[in-house]
């Protein structure tokens, strides 16, 4: 009964990091969050996507994008008869990390201890990665999930309940495209160890390794090679690998030895290393994270600085406690950076595309700090406790505190602006939204205003299957488009996004900011919604209670996060 208690406070724990103030931050949806949250609510309403030109359970990418397939499936039916905001359509997804917690919970308990396994889902419901991206509409972690799903039904199923095993392994596939690549060395190293923990059911090891493989071969079958996710891999002949060997011998004195190490194979070989190492860098994992706008703090890694020592510790007492155990967690570990290492994008997003190591590593922390206290240093329980506090309160301090400030845009913050100010806007009211993306900003309108419903979807099917471009939207009296017009109707409103590199000339305007610096992000002409003469020129004073901005009434909103031009 203590036991069961403990591990449910564990669980009440990690529910309640990735819920609080989840309505109010992460501040906004990211494009592929919106993908995937409303074709998830899609899939609920009309069991299709929002142009409705594709069937959920074909297996397939929805047409003209390039995400996993089944992930509107598994999160439809939580969020489509729940109201479109920040904090129930991430609900499924935080539901799913805490469900990952347990498993890691289970798996610790069925290969070392209670201990260990209560200290391997402490330590994954507080560490820094897991609390970021539970907090988000993406797809990696729900694979994670159906990964150590896989994993477990190995480890408990005998005789012919081993195939059930294929089922969740099934599902991690189609969950992620960024784990596919690595998905039959992971079956496989799954496999041989079950297989030498329980050898007399190996003709079922067997028939799940044939699936496995059969699954894969069927997948690249039906993409060919045209897939657009499949020119996003490297190799010795993409042309950026070919231009960039092209460059290395165009820098290099003449001599032999440039047919030799200046060539694509070299290349392809260095610029895999790099990535591939570059996953265990300090920088990433502790000190500062990725360098892409999604996820990463930029001032602070996936896990807490002293997990460094832990981690080290942990790989000690895994290998002092269990070799065929040390080499199967080692082999997962370093399978995880590959899907990274292969992309062609020089820019490199861990969180995301090494997604499958994180679990594993908090396991070697949990057993990292269980070996410390073995050494029995005095005061060493009170020195663990000392230095996670505060190394935790710091992650918060940060997270909830400074990222929302300098790093606004990390979630397109000023497009939830740009959907609030459209919101408040009489409806009778023309108003113009200027964009190269007008999809995207036509999205974060819908998502923000709570919009697609019964009695809006035949409207927006109808929209996304005549306009296969993604040119222009409409809603009501607004208008998303892409060109600005040659001249502006005094009697209409027109937002224009900085990133048409259009700028105003000769004419009244009012901006929208960055959040850390008076950078123009969005223009707006012709405003009838705010008192010019209330406004500032910058954003400032700002309280992590501003971003519910559905509390803030026009007044307020108008003189927090509107601006008069510099």
């Amino acid at each position: 009964m203590l036991k069961r208690n403990k591990i449910i406070l564990i669980l009440l724990i990690a529910f309640f990091l990735r819920t609080i103030y989840l309505g109010i931050y992460p501040n906004n949806l990211t494009n592929d969050e919106l993908h995937f949250v409303l074709n998830a609510k899609s899939v609920f309403l009309q069991f299709s996507n929002l142009a409705h030109n594709w069937n959920p359970f074909s297996l397939t990418t929805i047409p003209q994008e390039s995400s996993s397939e089944l992930p509107f499936v598994l999160t439809s039916w939580l969020i489509g008869p729940l109201p479109l905001d920040l904090f129930f359509s991430k609900l499924i997804y935080v539901l799913f990390g805490v469900g990952t917690v347990y498993l890691i919970y289970c798996l610790s308990q069925k290969l070392f201890n209670e201990k260990i396994a209560l200290l391997a889902a402490l330590i994954f419901s507080l560490n820094p990665w897991s609390i970021l991206v539970n907090r988000t509409a993406f797809d990696a972690p729900l694979a994670i999930f159906f990964y150590l799903l896989t994993l477990y039904c190995l480890l408990i199923y005998r005789g012919k309940k081993i195939l059930w095993s294929f089922i969740p392994a099934l599902i991690a596939f189609y969950c992620y495209i960024g784990t596919k690549v690595i998905f039959l060395p992971i079956m496989f190293c799954y496999l041989i160890f079950t297989f030498h923990r329980n050898p007399k059911d190996k003709k079922y090891y067997f028939i799940v390794a044939l699936l496995s493989i059969i699954l894969v071969i069927f997948y690249y079958s039906r993409i060919g090679n045209g897939a657009s996710r499949l020119n996003e891999l490297a190799t010795p002949n993409h042309p950026s690998i070919i231009n960039q060997s092209l460059t290395d011998r165009n820098q290099s004195l003449k001599t032999p030895l440039k047919i030799i190490f200046s060539n694509k194979y070299t290349v392809f070989v260095e610029n895999f290393l790099v990535k591939y190492f570059g996953n265990f860098s300090p920088n990433i994992l502790f000190l500062k994270g990725d360098t892409t706008y999604f996820i990463s703090l930029w001032r602070h890694g996936y896990f807490y600085l002293i997990d460094s020592i832990f981690i080290i510790l942990g790989l000690i007492a895994l290998f002092n406690f269990n070799r065929q155990l040390f080499y199967f967690i080692i082999s997962l570990i370093a399978l995880s950076p590959i899907p990274e290492a292969i992309r062609i994008d020089p820019i490199p997003a861990y969180a995301f595309h090494s997604c499958f190591q994180y679990p594993f590593l908090c396991v070697l922390v949990a057993l990292g700090i269980d070996q410390f206290l073995k050494l029995k240093i005095p005061l060493s329980k009170l020195l663990l406790i000392i230095v996670y506090s505060f190394s935790f309160s710091y992650f918060l301090y940060i997270y909830f505190y400074r990222y929302p400030v300098y790093q606004s845009e990390g979630f397109f913050f000023s497009r939830r602006l740009v959907s609030q100010y459209l919101k408040l806007v009489p409806n009778d009211h023309p108003i113009v939204v200027i964009s190269p993306e007008p999809d995207s900003l036509y999205r974060n309108y819908l998502f923000n205003s709570n919009l697609l419903n019964r009695n809006n979807l035949k409207n927006i099917t109808e929209q996304y299957q005549k306009n296969s471009s993604r040119e222009l939207f409409t809603e009501a009296n607004i208008t998303f488009i892409n060109k600005i017009p040659q001249t502006f109707d005094k009697n209409v409103t027109y937002i224009i996004d900085r990133q048409t590199n259009w700028q105003p000339k000769g004419i009244d305007f009012l901006v929208i900011n960055k959040l850390n610096e008076p950078a123009n992000l969005f223009f707006i002409i012709n405003d009838n919604l705010c008192d010019r003469n209330q406004l500032d020129y910058y954003v400032h004073n700002l309280r992590l209670a501003d971003f519910n901005l559905n509390q803030l009434n026009q007044q307020a909103f108008c003189q927090k996060y509107l601006d008069r031009p510099l």
